[in-house]
C-alpha cells in the first residue's frame, strides 16, 4: 500500500453494478427493490471527503452501460485516480469484488478501500475473501475517510486511525473500534453529484432520506453496520434536507429511513406537521408497537402514502425466536389501521427461523391465504454475517468456511427444524403461492402483452369503484400496483387467461420432434408455466438454472439441474424464460453454443389466450 507524500490524492468512489441489466434497460426489465438506485451511504462519504479534498469523483455503475472493466479504466485514467473507494452488503460480495479486481488488474499502485456492511460484519473474513483490497472501513465512514486521507499523505500513522482493518504483509491489523457518530446533524448532507441521481429521478421521483442510524430493536436476522445505538437526526435537519431535495431535483416523494423514527411520540407528530407544510408524499419504516389510530390518521393527513411494516411471521413462537418484541395480534392491529386509513403496505413473511417447522409454516401461509387484502410478500430468510442467526449457523457447523460462504453471496442455508428437503421445497412453494393466491381486482381485462419488454397492459375496476388502466411488468403475473384512489395494492394473475391445453399440446409436439426438452431459467413465470403444463408425467423434460440456490430443488417431481445437464442428456432444444430470452449480453448465446443447443423455443410460443378470437380483446405482440 502506497503513501502519497509527493503527489495529490485523487479519489474515485465506485458504486458496484448490482442489477443484471445495463442502464436504461434495467428500468424496463426490473421493478421494486430490484431497480437501480443511488445509495445514501456513498453520497454521505462523498460529501465528507469533498469537505476536505478537492479531487473527489463518483462513478455509479448502475447508471452505465458497456464493459465494466473498460468503464472503470476510463474514469481512472481520465481523472488520474490513485485511491478507489467502494462498498456494499454481504449479499453483494461478488459485485464488490468485481470492482476491486477490475481496479487491481489495472494497477497495483492504486490504493483500494472497501466499506459497508460487507466489511463491518466480519472484517478479516471479508478482507481475505476480497483478496486485493488494501484497507477496510469498519462502521460509519464519514470521519474515518477524512482521517484516512491524512494517513495516506503520511501525515499520521495508519494504525492511529480508528475503525480500520488493513494489510500488513500476509496479516491484517485491526485498529481501535471507532465510536458511533452521536450528532448526525453535524454531518454534511449527502452529495449526489456524479452518482446518477439525475438519471434515477427520470424514472423514480421518490428518493431515500436517512433520518436515523442503527435500530432500537435487535431482531436475530438483522445486522446494522452503523452501530448498536439508535441515533436520530433532528426534525429540523431532516425537513431542511427534504426541502433542498425538492427544490434541487423536483422530487415528488421521499422514503424516510430510520427504524426508530416514531420512538418518541411528540417528535413523530412534529415531523408529520412539518411534512404537511412541505406538501410532499412520503413513506417510512415502522414497528408494529408504535401504531396508534390517531398517529396513523395524522401520518395520512400529512402526506404519508406507504408504510414498510416488519411482519415476519404469523406464529408467535417464531416472532419470539426472532426477538421481534411483539405478538402477532399487535401486527394484525397495525395492518388493520393501515388498511383502514388507505395507506399502502410493504411487508414480508420470512421463513426459515431456527425454530421454524411445518406447523409454523402452515400457520403463517394459512393466515396469508385468508388475508390477501394485505400485500405481504413471502420470502426465505437470508443468513447474513454479523447477525444472531449467522452465529447460530456457525455454532451448529452449518457454515464450515466463512470465506467461501461470503464468496458465494451468502447462499440460503437451513437453520430451521425443517428437513433439508422440506426447506428446499418450501423455497419453490413460496413462488407458487404468490402466483396462484394473488389479490386481484374484481374485474380486469388484458389489453395487450409485450413479450419483448415483459409488460402487460390491463384495465381494471378497484374494490373502491375506481376504473383504471395499468401497464405493469410481468407476463404470467403482474407486479404489484396500487389504486390511485384508495392505495389498495393488487397483483393480476395474468396466467389465468392463457390456455393450459394449448401450452401442453405445444410441449407434447416438441417432445415428439426432439424427444427431450429443457426449460431454461426457473423463475416465477417459468414456474407458473410448469404448473399450467402439469409436467409430472413428462419424464423427458429437464429443468435448468445456473442459480446454485435452485439446483436440486424439485418442482412437480422434476429436479432443477445446472447447465451441464444439457450436455449430459444431449438436449438440443430449450424453452427460455422471458427474462432470459431478453438478456442483452452474449452470455446466454455463448452458453447455448457451448452445450450444442440448436433449437431455442420462445416462451410466447406456449401462450394463447382462452377464447382468443371471441370475448377477450387482449393481444400478444
Amino acid at each position: 500500500m502506497r503513501l502519497f507524500r509527493d503527489e495529490p490524492l485523487h479519489f474515485l468512489l465506485i458504486t458496484p453494478k448490482i442489477t443484471a441489466y445495463p442502464y436504461p434497460l434495467s428500468f424496463k426489465m426490473l421493478s421494486g427493490g430490484e431497480l437501480p438506485t443511488v445509495t445514501p451511504g456513498f453520497a454521505y462519504i462523498s460529501a465528507s471527503l469533498k469537505s476536505i479534498e478537492k479531487n473527489v469523483f463518483n462513478l455509479n455503475l448502475e447508471f452505465e452501460s458497456g464493459d465494466i472493466d473498460q468503464i472503470i479504466e476510463e474514469y481512472i485514467v481520465k481523472n488520474d485516480i490513485n485511491v478507489v473507494l467502494t462498498s456494499g452488503l454481504s449479499r453483494h460480495f461478488t459485485k464488490v469484488k468485481q470492482v476491486v479486481d477490475s481496479v487491481r488488474k489495472l494497477s497495483r499502485n492504486i490504493t483500494i478501500i472497501v466499506g459497508g456492511g460487507l466489511i463491518s460484519s466480519t472484517p478479516q473474513i471479508a478482507m481475505q475473501a476480497l483478496e486485493h483490497a488494501d484497507i477496510g472501513v469498519i462502521g460509519e465512514g464519514e470521519f474515518t475517510v477524512q482521517e484516512l486521507a491524512c494517513a495516506l499523505r503520511g501525515q499520521r500513522e495508519l494504525n492511529t486511525v480508528t475503525g480500520l482493518i488493513f494489510k500488513n504483509g500476509t496479516d491484517y491489523i485491526l485498529t481501535t473500534p471507532r465510536e458511533e457518530i452521536k450528532d448526525l446533524d453535524s454531518l454534511p448532507w449527502p452529495d449526489y453529484t456524479g452518482l446518477g441521481y439525475d438519471k434515477l429521478i427520470d424514472h423514480i421521483r421518490s428518493v431515500p432520506v436517512v433520518c436515523g442510524r442503527s435500530c432500537p430493536f435487535r431482531c436475530t436476522f438483522c445486522y446494522h453496520p452503523s452501530g448498536n445505538t439508535y441515533r436520530s437526526r433532528s426534525i429540523d435537519n431532516i425537513i431542511a434536507e427534504i426541502k433542498w431535495l425538492k427544490e434541487t431535483y423536483a422530487i415528488d416523494a421521499v422514503h424516510l429511513i430510520g427504524e426508530g423514527l416514531f420512538l418518541k411520540q411528540k417528535e413523530a407528530y412534529e415531523l408529520c406537521e412539518k411534512l404537511r407544510n412541505i406538501g410532499i408524499a412520503w413513506s417510512c419504516t415502522m414497528h408494529a408497537v408504535y401504531f396508534e389510530d390517531d398517529l396513523i390518521k395524522t401520518m395520512k393527513d400529512s402526506g404519508c402514502i406507504s408504510v414498510n411494516l416488519g411482519v415476519e411471521s404469523a406464529c408467535d413462537r417464531i416472532l419470539k425466536s426472532m426477538n421481534k418484541k411483539t405478538r402477532f395480534n399487535t401486527i394484525e392491529n397495525a395492518l388493520q389501521l393501515l388498511h383502514k386509513n388507505k395507506l399502502s403496505i410493504d411487508a414480508n413473511f420470512i421463513f426459515g427461523d431456527s425454530q421454524e417447522d411445518l406447523d409454523s409454516v402452515e400457520e403463517t401461509i394459512s393466515w396469508w391465504r385468508n388475508n390477501r387484502i394485505y400485500p405481504i410478500d413471502l420470502i426465505m430468510i437470508m443468513i447474513y454475517p454479523g447477525t444472531v442467526m449467522y452465529k447460530q449457523a456457525l455454532e451448529r457447523g452449518l457454515i464450515k468456511d466463512e470465506v467461501s460462504y461470503l464468496q458465494q453471496n451468502c447462499p440460503n442455508i437451513n437453520i430451521s427444524r425443517l428437513s433439508n428437503d422440506q426447506y428446499r421445497e418450501l423455497e419453490m412453494r413460496l413462488s407458487a403461492e404468490k402466483a396462484f393466491y394473488t389479490y386481484s381486482p374484481a374485474h380486469f381485462t388484458i389489453e395487450q402483452v409485450d413479450l419483448e419488454n415483459r409488460r402487460t397492459k390491463a384495465t381494471y375496476v378497484c374494490d373502491c369503484g375506481h376504473s383504471g388502466e395499468v401497464v405493469t411488468k410481468g407476463i404470467m403475473v403482474s407486479d404489484a400496483f396500487s389504486c390511485p384512489q384508495c392505495n389498495q395494492r393488487y397483483q393480476i394473475p395474468f396466467h389465468t387467461i392463457y390456455s393450459d391445453s394449448f401450452a401442453r399440446k405445444t410441449v407434447e409436439n416438441l417432445l415428439r420432434q426432439h424427444t427431450k426438452l429443457a426449460f431454461w431459467g426457473i423463475g416465477i413465470e417459468m414456474q407458473i408455466m410448469l404448473r399450467k403444463l402439469d409436467i409430472q408425467d413428462m419424464d423427458t423434460i429437464f429443468l435448468i438454472d445456473k442459480d446454485t440456490k435452485k439446483q436440486q430443488i424439485k418442482i412437480l417431481g422434476h429436479e432443477i439441474y445446472s447447465h451441464s445437464k444439457l450436455q449430459e442428456e444431449q438436449i438440443d432444444t430449450v424453452i427460455l424464460t422471458p427474462l432470459a430470452q431478453n438478456a442483452v449480453n452474449n452470455t446466454i448465446g455463448s452458453e447455448l453454443d457451448r452445450y450444442s443447443v440448436n433449437n431455442v423455443v420462445q416462451f410466447q410460443n406456449l401462450l394463447r389466450m382462452i377464447d382468443e378470437d371471441s370475448h377477450l380483446p387482449g393481444r400478444i405482440v
